[in-house]
């Protein structure tokens, strides 16, 4: 039960704050640096705003979570708006970018689906609440007592 409360809250809060501050905080020593740095953060911001249970944490923390990307990759760009756009680097910074890459790939491919699973192109279904005389949590399909 403590897991399945902490899981959203590290995924929804912890990884994304990791991520602002890895994009805030670092120098990059190229623009494309910077840009893969600002996909990787925005595309996992974005998704975590479209598919995390925001209901668990606060409605409201989702936008303070946009205005914080918004306010770290300006911050950040103007440290990386004199560096040039590309330099020749090493293998290491060549596997880097590869599995950014990938990450923006992965991150870009879950919220397209994301926001595939939001369309119905079908009838909706007319649904009444079956529970009564208590309060419940009801999310993903389930119900939990509280």
């Amino acid at each position: 039960m403590i897991f399945a409360l902490m899981f959203p809250f590290v995924l929804m809060l912890i990884v994304p704050a990791a991520l602002l501050v890895w994009l805030w905080r670092r120098q990059s020593k190229t623009k494309l640096d910077w840009l893969l740095r600002l996909a990787v953060a925005a595309t996992y911001v974005m998704g975590v705003v479209l598919w995390g249970q925001w209901s668990m944490i606060s409605l409201h923390l989702r936008w303070v979570l946009i205005a914080t990307l918004i306010l770290a990759a300006v911050t950040s760009f103007r440290r990386a708006r004199e560096a040039p756009f590309y330099l020749r680097n090493g293998v290491g910074w060549w596997l880097s970018f590869g599995g950014r890459a990938l990450l923006v790939a992965a991150f870009g491919w879950w919220i397209l689906l994301t926001l595939q699973a939001r369309t119905y192109a079908g009838e909706a279904l007319a649904v009444a609440a079956p529970l009564r005389g208590g309060r419940y949590v009801v999310g993903n399909g389930g119900v939990i007592s509280c």
